[in-house]
């Protein structure tokens, strides 16, 4: 049996496989009918678990992009929760405090906020707010608040979104962190936003329910007080030691964004898999890692080679959400794979649009497009073989013709 199908733990969370989906921002704007049935295909395509990426607040900034929990959405997220369950799939809530210097200005101030007044992404020239210890309190109130109503609709674990250079890495690193104090300093010091965070979800959830930590041990930026990898595994093992149940290693930032969402051309040089072995041998707790891992080869050869110990598969899903499925089938060659073109998918939230796929035109669509069986199957003659003839072709299969 492959590895990728075998069951995995995550503290005390059993998961049935070793397939994961990401947290990607969809850009739907809400946890409305469109995020339940696009999260759900994926659940029911065989994942063992989904990440749902969750902005703790929109008091500060726009959330568009990410989801945001109320009272009002509640049901919309249990139900997505309910429908995973009943498919054997677990639901793991990530929780993003902000953006920070990676968005446009915070609503109440001129310029983004920031762990420091460090410069803005977009106009290096302006400096962000700082957050003063008061906001940074609203945070953790918030964050406390979307635990207690995500738990209650039924999520397995959360997953501390602390990578990519957004306002939780930014209170992590030095380039950007120079407060000082608290939260500013060394390495230990840095993390004390993120310590608070997992204590906020410690307090909400309860200590059995998993905390998983995402972060980049490797920014790949080679100027000083971003984070090489010596360091990173400092903090691998910092977080270890402050009980976190596993870590997902990613690479890269804003400054080096083609490391975080690797293109065609770096089908086999991926920054996530060099990190990952190096956090891998320096801690005794799970690691969890991607990269164009929708490759199956290429993710069960990771597993087997002690990379990682759980596959995460983002873009893969959009084109195919049955690749787990057809994997556990041994059916690997009729997965519809991935071309990591990133225009559906990247190239659409960098213009404001919800998530599509250039191979999959159900992605971003599973509430629009169903294919409801036909009243009265018959014999359907397709002409011509192109795209739109293949997909008359599968469609009509789908119908029952």
């Amino acid at each position: 049996m492959p590895i990728i199908t075998s069951p995995g733990r995550i503290g005390k969370l059993e998961l049935k496989n070793r397939i994961i989906m990401a947290p990607m921002g969809p850009h739907f704007g809400e946890i409305g009918r469109k995020a339940v049935e696009y999260f759900v295909k994926r659940a029911e395509g065989g994942a063992a678990m989904i990440l749902v990426n969750m902005m703790v607040t929109d008091y500060f900034e726009d959330t568009s992009s990410s989801l945001v929990i109320t009272e009002d959405n509640f049901d919309n997220f249990k139900e997505i929760c309910d429908r995973a369950h009943n498919a054997g799939c677990k639901v793991c809530v990530q929780l993003m405090p902000g953006c920070g210097r990676m968005a446009g200005p915070a609503k109440m101030y001129p310029v983004p906020i920031s762990a420091s007044a460090c410069s803005w992404l977009y106009a290096p020239n302006v400096k962000c707010h700082e957050l003063t210890t008061e906001e940074i309190q609203r945070l953790l109130d918030e964050t406390e608040r979307t635990v207690r109503l995500t738990r209650a609709a039924g999520a397995d674990a959360y997953e501390m979104h602390a990578y990519g250079g957004y306002l939780n890495d930014q209170f992590l690193t030095a380039a950007w962190n120079i407060r000082t104090d608290k939260y500013g300093g060394d390495v230990k010091g840095r993390a004390t936003f993120l310590l608070e965070q997992i204590a906020a979800v410690r307090k909400c959830a309860g200590a059995d329910v998993p905390v998983m930590v995402k972060f980049c041990p490797d920014h790949g930026v080679p100027y000083p007080g971003f984070r090489q990898l010596d360091e990173g595994i400092e903090l691998a093992k910092y977080l270890e030691e402050q009980g976190v149940d596993a870590l997902h290693v990613d690479a890269g930032c804003y400054e080096k964004w083609q490391l975080s969402m690797p293109a065609l051309f770096y089908q086999e040089a991926v920054m996530q898999l060099k990190s990952a072995k190096a956090v891998k041998e320096n801690v005794g707790i799970p690691v969890l890692t991607h990269g164009r891992l929708s490759n199956y080869e290429k993710a069960e050869a990771a597993l087997k080679n002690d990379i990682c110990d759980f596959t995460i598969i983002g873009r893969g899903l959009l084109a195919d959400p049955e690749l787990p499925k057809k994997i556990a089938e041994g059916r690997p060659e009729d997965i519809l794979p991935c071309i990591s073109c990133n225009e559906g998918c990247i190239g659409n939230v960098l213009k404001y649009r919800h998530v599509e796929c250039a191979l999959n035109p159900f992605t971003g669509y599973e509430d629009e497009r169903p294919m409801p069986k036909a009243a009265e199957a018959k014999k359907v003659l397709v002409v011509g073989g192109g795209p739109g003839g293949c997909t008359a072709a599968l469609l009509a299969k789908q119908a029952g013709h």
